[in-house]
C-alpha cells in the first residue's frame, strides 16, 4: 500500500513516468536495508537523534509478549556514565557561582544579618564552638596499632616520643592559623601569627551557617611548607565538574574564584579546600541553615515590619471621627486637618479643642502584641538552628503543661547532641585532614578535648555496667585506658555481694565466702518463688546500685540538698505523666471505659513509679544516715542489702497506694463528667485537664513525703543499733513555719521512741528525728 501511494506521488509530482521504475527500485532498496539492519540487531545511526526501542543482542525474550513490558531502549551514551547527576549543559562555562547555586549569596548574608533570632542563634553557636579547648593528640588508629607497643599506655608513650616535635609545631601553627614568615637578621626566619584560632574559627563558622561554603586556601612557601590557612569568601567560589558530574582530579582545576563577574584564578583540589558540610547528589554546593529557613526569615522580617509599622505609623487609626450632618466633603476634610494639625505635639494633645455640633468619636480597638505568634516564631527559629529557648534568652515553653528544670536540662543536652557536637566533630575531621595533607602523618589528629572528656565519661559508664555484669574484667578496662593489668579477673555485682567467678568466691560485708551451689546457679539473688517479683526486684535493686555508685556520700543534708532531691523525684513523676499523656494523644477511643483505662495507672506504671521512688528514697536514706554518729555500735553496722530490699519494698507498696488513690479519684471525676452528658472526646479533654491540674502538686507531695519517710527510716534504723542508756530514743524536730500543722508543733523538741511514732505523720510532712542522749521527756502515742 505504501509503495503504491509513493508511486502515485512520484508519478504525479516529481518524477516523469519514464523514471518511475527507477524511483521504486531506490525505495525498495532502502526498505530492504532498514529491514536487514533491524534483523541484525544493529542500532540505528546515532546521528538520527533519540533512540528507539529495538531488540538487544542479549535481550530476555520473556519480556516479549502481548501487553508485556517490551524490550529496553537502546542506550545512547554521552560519556562519563554513570554520571553523579544530570548537570546543566555548559556548567564550566564562565558563569558566576550564584547562577549555579540558584540563590544570591549576598541575599543569604543580608538575611542572616537582618533577622534577629537567626543572627542570635548563629552567634550562640559560634561562641560555644570557639570556647572549646583543643589539642593535638595520638589518633585512635595509632593507639590500636601493635607496632607501637602491646598496651595502649605503651603505644601512647611511643607515639608521644616519636611525634613530640611535630605535635608542638602543629599546636603552635593552629594557635594562629593565619600568619607569615619574617626575619630580623636576614638569616633566621620565624613565623608570626596574624589571626588567632578563636577569631579564625569564628569567621569559619559564620560561612558554614550562612552559605555552607567553607573555603580555605593553604598558603605555602616556595619550598612547599604550610604558611597559613587563608580564609576565602566561599560565595565567590565556583565548583567545576568533570564529565561524570564529579570534581576533576588533579592536575585538572576543580575550583575557580570569581571577582566582578569574571574568573580570576583556578585551583585543584590540593590547592584549595572547599568544604560544604550538607552535601547532596544534585549539586556540588552545600545547603546552609540560612538557606533552609529562608521562608521562616521572610516571615520574621514581615512580622518585625508589621510591629514597627504598628508602633510607628500604625496600620490602623486610633478611631473614626463622625462628622455632623449636612457637612460637605470639604468641610469634613477641614475639620480633620484642623484637629490633626492642632495635636501635632505632646503638649497639644492635653488641650481642649472645639468641634462642630454633632461631631462624634468612635474609638478603634487598640493594638495588642500577639504573644502566641511570637512564641511560635521563636520555637521555629530554635528548631531551625538547633538551639533551645533558654540559650536564646527566652523562658521555656509550657505548652505541654508539664516540665521543669529536668526537662530544660534534657532539652539542652538534646540540642547539644544535635547541633554542637556534630559540628565540632566535623571541624575535627577537617583539621585532621589538613594535618595529614601537610605534615604527612595519620598517627596524630586534631581533637576538642572537652569532647574527649564526654566520650570518656560515656566509656566509663559503659565500662562500669560491663564490669558489674561480668562482661569484661578489670584488667581489660585498665589496658583499654592505657594502664597495666593487675591480674584481677571478672566480677559480678549482685544484691548478695560481689561474685568472683574465676575464684568461686562471694564478697560480702561479713567477709569473703565460697559460693554455694544455689548461688552459683542464680547469681547470688535469693528466689522468692514468684518469677515476676524476682525479676522486678532484681531490676530495681540493680538500678539503685548503679544510681548510688555514681554519687559520693554527702556528709551533710541541708535544706538545699533535700530540695534538690525532692525536685528530682518530682521531675521523675512529671516525666511519667508526660509519657502517659503522649500515649493518650496517640490513641482513639470509642467508649468511656477505654478512656478510663488509658488514664488509669497500670501495673507497668506502678513499676516505673516504684523505681523512681526507690532510687531517691535510698539516696535520702544514705545521706540522712551519714549525718548520724558512726560510733558506739551495739551489734555492728546494718546490712545494707537488707536496707535496700526494705526500701524497695516500701517504694513498691507506696507506689501501689499512690496508683490506687489516683485511679479512685480519676474514676470519681469521670463519673461526674459523664453525668453532664459529655461524649468520649469531651471526657478525654476534661480528664486531661484533671491530670494537668494535679501534676505539679501531686508530684511535690509524693517527693516531700517519701523523702521524709526515708530519712525517718534512717533515724529509726540508727536508733535500733544504739539501744543503750536511752541513746536509742530520738528527738522530734519539726520544720517550724506557717505550713507546720498543730500536731507536729506539739511534738517539736520532744523525745520519742521511733518504734512507736516517727515522721511522716501526714502527707507533705517535713519533720525529722535526731539522736538524743538521756531522754528529757518520753511520750508514747
Amino acid at each position: 500500500m505504501g509503495v503504491e501511494i509513493f508511486g502515485k506521488m512520484v508519478s504525479g509530482n516529481v518524477l516523469k513516468r519514464s523514471n518511475m521504475e527507477a524511483g521504486l527500485n531506490v525505495l525498495s532498496s532502502a526498505l530492504t536495508s532498514l529491514q536487514a539492519q533491524l534483523q541484525a540487531n544493529q542500532s540505528p545511526d546515532k546521528t538520527l537523534g533519540t533512540p528507539f526501542a529495538s531488540q538487544q543482542p542479549n535481550a530476555d525474550w520473556s519480556t516479549v509478549a502481548q501487553m508485556g513490558p517490551g524490550n529496553p531502549a537502546t542506550p545512547f551514551p554521552l560519556g562519563g556514565e554513570p554520571r553523579q547527576w544530570v548537570y546543566r549543559v555548559g556548567w564550566n562555562f564562565p558563569t558566576p557561582p550564584d547562577s549555579d547555586r540558584r540563590i544570591d549569596g549576598q541575599l543569604l548574608r543580608r538575611l542572616a544579618d537582618m533577622t534577629f533570632l537567626i543572627r542570635r542563634a548563629i552567634e550562640i553557636r559560634k561562641t560555644e564552638i570557639c570556647a572549646l579547648d583543643w589539642d593535638i593528640v595520638p589518633s585512635q588508629d595509632a593507639l590500636q596499632d601493635p607496632k607501637y607497643g602491646n598496651t595502649q599506655r605503651e603505644r601512647g608513650k611511643t607515639i608521644a616520643k616519636k611525634y613530640g616535635d611535630m605535635t608542638r609545631e602543629i599546636r603552635q601553627f593552629f594557635q594562629y592559623p593565619e600568619g607569615y614568615y619574617t626575619t630580623y637578621d636576614a638569616k633566621n626566619w620565624i613565623r608570626k601569627g596574624e589571626i588567632s584560632w578563636k577569631d579564625w574559627l569564628n569567621a569559619v563558622i559564620e560561612d558554614y551557617y550562612v552559605g555552607d561554603w567553607l573555603t580555605i586556601w593553604p598558603q605555602k612557601t616556595l619550598g612547599g611548607k604550610l604558611v597559613a590557612l587563608r580564609r576565602v569568601d566561599g560565595e565567590n567560589t565556583k565548583v567545576l565538574l568533570s564529565l561524570d558530574g564529579r570534581l576533576p582530579a588533579p592536575p585538572l582545576p576543580a575550583y575557580q574564584i570569581y571577582a566582578y563577574g569574571v574568573p580570576r584564578a583556578s585551583f585543584t583540589q590540593d590547592e584549595l579546600y572547599f568544604w560544604p558540610r550538607n552535601l547532596r547528589n544534585i549539586t556540588p554546593y552545600g545547603f546552609s541553615h540560612v538557606e533552609q529557613c529562608m521562608i521562616l526569615m521572610l516571615l520574621l522580617l514581615r512580622y518585625d515590619q508589621f510591629n514597627i509599622a504598628m508602633y510607628n505609623d500604625s496600620t490602623l487609626p486610633l478611631g473614626i471621627l463622625e462628622a455632623p450632618e449636612n457637612q460637605s466633603p470639604q468641610q469634613i476634610q477641614d475639620i480633620a486637618d484642623f484637629l490633626n494639625g492642632a495635636v501635632s505635639t505632646v503638649a497639644d494633645k492635653m488641650r481642649v479643642y472645639p468641634a462642630p455640633a454633632g461631631t462624634k468619636w468612635q474609638a478603634i480597638k487598640p493594638f495588642e502584641f500577639d504573644v502566641t505568634f511570637a512564641n511560635y516564631v521563636i520555637d521555629l527559629a530554635c528548631v531551625a538552628m538547633d538551639v533551645t529557648r533558654q540559650e536564646m534568652g527566652f523562658a521555656p515553653s509550657n505548652s505541654n503543661g508539664l516540665g521543669g528544670s529536668g526537662h530544660a536540662q534534657a532539652m539542652e543536652d538534646l540540642e547539644k547532641r544535635k547541633g554542637l557536637i556534630p559540628l565540632a566533630k566535623w571541624i575535627e575531621e577537617k583539621m585532621t585532614r589538613i594535618i595529614r595533607d601537610h605534615w604527612g602523618t595519620t598517627d596524630i589528629e586534631f581533637k576538642f578535648t572537652e569532647l574527649i572528656t564526654e566520650d570518656l565519661n560515656e566509656k566509663y559508664e559503659a565500662n562500669d555496667k560491663a564490669l558489674r555484669s561480668g562482661q569484661i574484667s578489670l584488667d581489660q578496662v585498665l589496658e583499654e585506658l592505657g594502664g597495666e593489668g593487675i591480674g584481677w579477673g571478672h566480677m559480678i555485682e549482685t544484691h548478695a555481694g560481689v561474685i568472683l567467678p574465676e575464684q568461686q568466691l562471694l564478697i560480702t560485708s561479713q567477709g569473703v565466702l565460697p559460693l554455694t551451689p544455689q548461688q552459683q546457679a542464680t547469681g547470688g539473688f535469693p528466689p522468692t518463688g514468684d518469677p515476676q517479683t524476682d525479676a522486678q526486684n532484681a531490676g530495681i535493686v540493680e538500678a539503685i546500685k548503679q544510681h548510688l555508685s555514681s554519687k559520693a556520700a554527702s556528709p551533710t543534708s541541708d535544706d538545699d540538698e533535700r530540695k534538690k532531691r525532692e525536685e528530682e523525684m518530682t521531675a521523675g513523676w512529671l516525666a511519667l505523666l508526660r509519657k502517659k499523656k503522649n500515649a493518650i494523644k496517640n490513641e482513639s477511643f470509642v467508649t468511656s471505659a477505654q478512656v478510663r483505662r488509658a488514664f488509669y495507672f497500670s501495673d507497668d506504671d506502678v513499676t516505673e513509679l516504684a523505681e523512681i521512688i526507690a532510687q531517691h528514697r535510698l539516696e535520702a536514706y544514705q545521706d540522712a544516715y551519714n549525718e548520724l554518729p558512726q560510733t558506739d555500735w551495739v551489734d555492728g553496722e546494718p546490712d545494707w542489702s537488707e536496707i535496700i530490699l526494705g526500701e524497695v519494698q516500701k517504694a513498691a507498696e507506696h507506689a501501689r497506694m499512690i496508683a490506687d488513690t489516683w485511679n479512685s479519684d480519676l474514676n470519681e471525676s469521670a463519673v461526674r463528667i459523664e453525668a453532664t452528658g459529655a461524649d468520649v472526646d469531651e471526657l478525654v479533654k476534661q480528664l486531661t485537664e484533671w491530670m494537668d491540674d494535679r501534676a505539679d502538686w501531686k508530684g511535690q507531695q509524693i517527693a516531700i513525703t517519701e523523702v521524709t519517710d526515708a530519712e525517718s527510716d534512717a533515724g529509726s534504723d540508727w536508733s535500733s543499733h544504739h539501744q543503750t542508756n536511752g541513746i536509742g530514743y530520738m528527738k522530734w524536730v519539726a520544720k517550724m513555719d506557717h505550713k507546720t500543722c498543730r500536731g507536729c508543733r506539739e511534738l517539736h523538741g520532744r523525745v520519742v521512741d521511733p518504734e512507736v511514732i516517727k515522721p511522716p505523720r501526714h502527707p507533705n510532712c517535713r519533720c525529722q528525728l535526731v539522736p538524743i542522749g538521756t531522754p528529757i521527756r518520753f511520750e508514747r502515742r
